[in-house]
């Protein structure tokens, strides 16, 4: 029990993540939109997308994110709003 418990905060803090990262993604396109100039230049930079940053920092595999992220979207937004049992029982 305890396993399936740690997996479905993992999935919830893993959702709550992306909506950081893609808010975040979205503040810093308006802060910083691309140069337009005529002529040739450098590729641009490759952006690291959210699961192989979220990787890098938690030391799980990008795979193992993306999973996690197919699971928690899969749940319901009123499943999604209960409180797990020790949060309940404060």
């Amino acid at each position: 029990m305890r396993a399936r418990g740690r997996r479905v905060l993992l999935q919830t803090a893993t959702i709550k993540r992306e909506e950081l990262w893609q808010a975040r993604e979205t503040q810093v396109g308006k802060l910083f939109p691309p140069e337009k100039s005529a002529g040739y230049k450098l590729p641009p930079k490759q952006e690291i997308g959210f699961a192989a940053d979220t990787a890098e920092k938690t030391g799980m595999s990008k795979r193992a994110i993306n999973r996690a992220i197919s699971r928690a979207e899969a749940i319901p937004g009123d499943i999604r709003a209960i409180p797990p049992k020790h949060e309940a029982r404060r």
